[in-house]
């Protein structure tokens, strides 16, 4: 599957139940939709419930088919540390100002040395950060500065 990752508000939330699909629209555009049924339920659950509070979520989706991955909320936050490592794998590992346990960026993200840059850069001007990762992971899949 071709992935690709947002930090998007869930806009346009319509269900079919011909088809036992949900699907939204992202910031960026794209129709995401969402198979009702068995791990497709916890999404659904978590779009609508995003949707009643106005939050933006981090979504991966497969832009070809408009099939949902996961939805999940992110890391919004102060970067504490940072530092190059080469164990167990080369890349970044991060530390967060409120979050307990590091993250990591791994040097083979297609997209290491934007992704770093934007990190680096967040880290010396203190500013907030989100931080994407697949729910219940350590690992760095998307980062972006919030909108001013």
């Amino acid at each position: 599957m071709n992935e690709v990752y947002e930090f998007t508000k869930v806009n346009t939330l319509s269900a079919d139940p011909v088809s036992h699909t949900v699907s939204f629209i992202t910031d960026s555009g794209e129709k995401c939709r969402i198979q009702d049924e068995g791990l497709g339920k916890h999404n659904i659950q978590f779009v609508r419930r995003a949707v009643a509070e106005g939050k933006v979520i981090f979504v991966a989706y497969d832009p070809t088919t408009g099939a949902l991955n996961f939805a999940a909320p992110f890391n919004k936050d102060h970067i504490n540390s940072l530092q190059l490592v080469q164990e167990p794998k080369p890349g970044l590992k991060v530390s967060l100002v409120l979050r307990p346990s590091f993250l990591f960026l791994a040097q083979s993200n297609p997209r290491f040395e934007l992704l770093q840059k934007i990190l680096y850069n967040a880290q010396e001007k203190n500013q907030i950060v989100w931080v994407g990762t697949f729910p219940g992971d350590s690992e760095i899949l998307d980062v972006r500065m919030p909108a001013p």
